[in-house]
């Protein structure tokens, strides 16, 4: 049994791996190492396809938000509560301090030279296995849930999980 598995699920693999395959005909054609990909929890965070890009970092914003409250760390808290209006033209003025300066210029450089540029591929952080069963989120009939009392996700069809929902919840005036 541990040959007929490939090497890469066995050497790097998490410890508890379980989901619930609540179908009705176990025979779907669902891959043979569905397990291994819902076993990871539905709060497992894939890697994006791309890198992000520069414009949705917003550093300029940063970079305000910053020599503002270098501008304003030293003075006396106000007396009387001032209703705020923000102000788009109004920008602070840069830090005195050299130090402080030089370290924010150097932080602006570093992230303009990490997310400038062009979009790069990012490297999956799945096995190639579990590559293999990404379709599941874009599936039209099947569904995958997380089960009460953090007992790990669950695989049903669509059809069958809209009946249960209208027969134990939607149709119960009680409920």
């Amino acid at each position: 049994m541990l040959r007929a598995r490939p090497y890469h699920l066995l050497s790097v693999r998490p410890r508890h791996i379980s989901y619930h395959n609540l179908c009705r005909l176990h025979t779907k054609h669902l891959p043979s190492t569905l397990h291994s990909l819902l076993g990871l929890g539905l709060n497992f965070c894939l890697q994006p396809p791309h890198s992000t890009l520069l414009s949705s970092v917003q550093l300029e914003r940063f970079t305000k938000d910053l020599h503002r409250r270098i501008m304003f760390a030293n003075s006396p808290p106000f007396e009387k509560a001032e209703l705020y209006t923000p102000n788009d033209e109004w920008s602070p003025s840069e830090p005195i301090n050299e130090e402080l300066l030089s370290r924010s210029t150097g932080f602006n450089f570093n992230i303009r030279r990490i997310f400038g540029g062009m979009r790069r591929k990012a490297h999956s952080n799945l096995l190639p296995t579990q590559e293999a069963a990404r379709w599941l989120h874009l599936h039209p009939e099947i569904i995958i849930f997380n089960a009460d009392k953090n007992l790990g996700p669950c695989i049903m069809e669509r059809e069958e999980y809209l009946r249960y929902a209208w027969k134990d919840h939607l149709s119960d005036a009680n409920t």
